[in-house]
């Protein structure tokens, strides 16, 4: 559950740092004679940037998706090695978009640390 939780959530994420204002443009007009006028405009990265910016906003949602589809008893491997790289994505990511993948990433760490603790221990007396 903590799984399709975190692919949720950077969906979300990657939703959230795609359309809400994250760059202020000012601009100063002036005319000969006049007072300079200045336009102060939020901006998203929709607005901002090429559709080329869905490109690597997709890689946290596929990170947290592939240990949902991977077979169960590989799942707990690559749920270290997805969580592994959704950090890394995230601290590079750290100075512009990396913030909104933080819940992310906390519900993927979570889903590994809590799949490998939830196991079921052997039985030593069966035998």
């Amino acid at each position: 559950m903590l799984q399709v939780a975190a692919c949720l959530l950077a969906l979300a994420a990657g939703a959230a740092a795609l359309l809400l204002p994250t760059i202020v443009q000012e601009t100063v007009s002036s005319s000969p004679g006049a007072e300079p006028e200045r336009t102060t405009e939020s901006l998203s990265l929709l607005q901002t940037h090429p559709p080329t910016i869905l490109i690597p906003l997709a890689v946290p949602p596929i990170l947290t998706l592939v240990p949902l589809l991977v077979p169960r008893r590989a799942a707990w491997l690559a749920g270290i090695i997805c969580s592994a790289l959704l950090f890394g994505f995230t601290a590079l990511a750290m100075a512009s978009v990396g913030w909104f993948y933080l819940p992310a990433l906390g519900a993927a760490v979570a889903a590994v640390v809590l799949r490998k603790t939830a196991r079921p221990a052997r039985n030593p007396k069966a035998g």
